[in-house]
């Protein structure tokens, strides 16, 4: 089995890996590491954790789920909230230290540090479309989004920002290849269309129904887009292609706060605070509870199990096609990691 076989839990004391029964969402634990997991991404076979002091450390998973860490680099506290990757970096959230970039060795798991930009306030997650790297932001001094580019060494340059009218910040961000959306705990969720170039934002729509918005995320190429709801579960709402006008479609609360939210095309799962992690299907965006489980730890940050990629810098996306199985080739930039609903993501040069 590869890495993109099972399901990643982060909580405040480990990382815990899931297989995830195709059909009924019935989650099994498999094994569990203990260092602090409050953000998680892969590249290739590797998957990348950030914690509270650990720094950004690299593990790899052998075929029957185990975990084992391979190597770890602190930059400043070696503090972080969220992490990305795409084909040449990784990107850390790193909470009052700013954004950091990484490049890793595709053979051996070896982390080499190239930069750091810090524009203020709290950074908590990241997330990229090609053009791009957005940071959400909240809770002190700046609360909202910043946008930066990323050059072919890994060097950072700020953009632009965007506070949210109504919030007290961004905890999560994504973006479906026109719209980049925002979770803003209790501002709710925020659309926004960035400008070429520039990387400044304009706002679309936002909604709010109840309690905090604390991450976002949706299927490349599909219809609907989830939300982790602080004391509310889940959420999914769809976007109007061409207005960004969003419109909620449904909750489902099963107990807890939900801090992450992500999905493997089948499924969506939940990182649900002190009961662990949670599965859902969803019909015409209509959520079925389907299994949790909890293996301890105080909370339970984020949960991986995905094609959550970011195009390439200075690339743009052509088009996007869902595929049922794409090898992943760190030498073929055309190629995405083999993660369980993967998408084919066709690139032209950028201006």
């Amino acid at each position: 089995m590869a890495i993109s076989d099972y399901l990643f839990v982060g909580n405040s004391t480990s990382i815990q890996s899931y297989t995830v029964a195709t059909g009924t969402g019935v989650l099994t634990f498999k094994d569990s590491i203990g260092n602090d997991g409050r953000g998680l991404t892969a590249v290739g076979e590797w998957l990348i954790g950030i914690g509270y002091g650990d720094g950004v450390s690299v593990y790899s998973v052998d075929g029957s789920g185990n975990i084992t860490l391979d190597n770890t680099h602190k930059q400043g506290s070696g503090f972080g909230y969220g992490l990305w990757a795409d084909q040449n970096f990784i990107y850390v959230a790193a909470g009052g230290e700013g954004i950091h970039t990484y490049s890793i060795d595709s053979s051996t798991g070896l982390l080499t540090y190239i930069d750091t930009d810090d524009q203020g306030g709290e950074y908590r997650e990241i997330w990229g479309d090609g053009r791009f790297i957005y940071v959400a932001v909240g809770t002190v001094g700046f609360k909202g989004l910043y946008s930066y580019e990323v050059d072919g060494s890994g060097n950072l340059t700020y953009k632009s920002s965007i506070t949210p009218a109504v919030g007290d910040g961004c905890f999560g961000v994504w973006g479906d290849g026109e719209f980049i959306l925002a979770a803003a705990r209790n501002g709710g969720i925020y659309s926004y269309t960035v400008a070429d170039g520039t990387g400044v934002f304009t706002e679309k729509d936002s909604d709010f129904q109840t309690s905090y918005y604390f991450d976002v995320w949706g299927e490349v190429g599909g219809t609907y887009i989830y939300v982790a709801g602080y004391g509310a579960g889940i959420r999914s709402y769809t976007i109007a292609t061409g207005t960004g006008v969003l419109t909620h479609v449904d909750s489902d609360f099963q107990s807890s706060l939900a801090h992450g939210v992500s999905s493997d095309g089948e499924f969506q799962f939940i990182a649900n605070n002190a009961d662990g992690v949670q599965s859902y299907i969803n019909v015409s965006g209509v959520f079925t509870f389907k299994d949790s489980d909890d293996q301890g730890g105080t909370t339970s940050f984020d949960v991986w199990g995905s094609s959550e990629y970011i195009a390439p810098p200075a690339l743009a996306i052509n088009s996007v096609e869902q595929l049922d199985h794409l090898d992943y080739d760190p030498n073929d930039s055309s190629k995405n990691p083999h993660w369980p609903g993967a998408v084919k993501i066709v690139y032209t040069l950028g201006p």
